[in-house]
């Protein structure tokens, strides 16, 4: 089997965009996937909302603002080169506030209040009166709002659609179906990888498990349950 430049373990969307970016540097890169349906960005919410998620000051929210600022061109190159809508849309995310003791998982108005005039944390208060206005059909607990213009949404199914039809274009290796059992080590250096359908080499490796990258790796990182509704 041809040696890869990069083996990248994980086809989700970090996985396939990482891949899709080595190879336009002219690397050779090789996918291993165990199953691409079971994939997090089938399943996510898009929310690219560093501001609305209230991310702690900080390295990660530092790495969720640059990687907001970079989204429009990255959207656009991927459509370009696919001819797919990734579902990229620049809306901004209203936060609203419920009256205090209101009956709701909502945050309330005693503890909405946004103090930080940092990059980070650029948001705007609506009244009651332009919340509504703004969004109809809000509970009349609803006493208000942040608004948060620099926030986004991406159609996560199909951003992974597009991913997947221009790495496949590219002509880049994707091993489907095959599980990662184990990096194989050598004096703290890894030279390969344990897989179920044998052993993998490449000259360096990436991991994109997401999730379940413990599972290969001490790192503290755990699925969580969650629930999704489509309508």
């Amino acid at each position: 089997m041809e040696r890869s430049d990069v083996l990248i373990v994980g086809g989700g969307v970090m996985g396939l965009a990482i891949a899709l970016e080595l190879h336009q540097q002219g690397t050779q890169v090789t996918i291993v996937d165990r199953d691409f349906t079971a994939a997090a960005g089938h399943a996510a919410a898009g929310m690219l909302a560093p501001g609305a998620e209230k991310i702690e000051p900080g390295p990660m929210a530092e790495l969720c603002h640059r990687s907001l600022e970079l989204y429009p061109t990255w959207a656009s190159k991927l459509e370009e080169l696919t001819g797919q809508d990734s579902g990229y849309w620049p809306c901004g995310i209203l936060s609203p506030m419920l009256a205090s003791g209101a009956p709701s998982g909502l945050q309330t108005a005693e503890r909405s209040h946004d103090s930080s005039t940092s990059r980070q944390e650029t948001s705007h208060h609506l009244s009651a009166a332009a919340t509504h206005s703004y969004q109809s059909g809000l509970s009349p607990n609803i006493i208000g709002a942040h608004f948060y213009p620099e926030d986004a949404q991406i159609d996560n199914r199909a951003l992974m659609k597009a991913l997947k039809s221009a790495v496949c274009d590219a002509g880049i290796d994707i091993q489907a179906g095959i599980a990662v059992e184990g990096f194989i080590q050598r004096q703290r250096e890894i030279i390969g990888l344990r897989t179920s359908a044998g052993e993998r080499q490449a000259n360096h490796y990436i991991l994109a498990t997401g999730a379940w990258s413990a599972e290969l790796l001490p790192i503290p990182v755990t699925p969580r349950k969650g629930q999704m509704l489509s309508l």
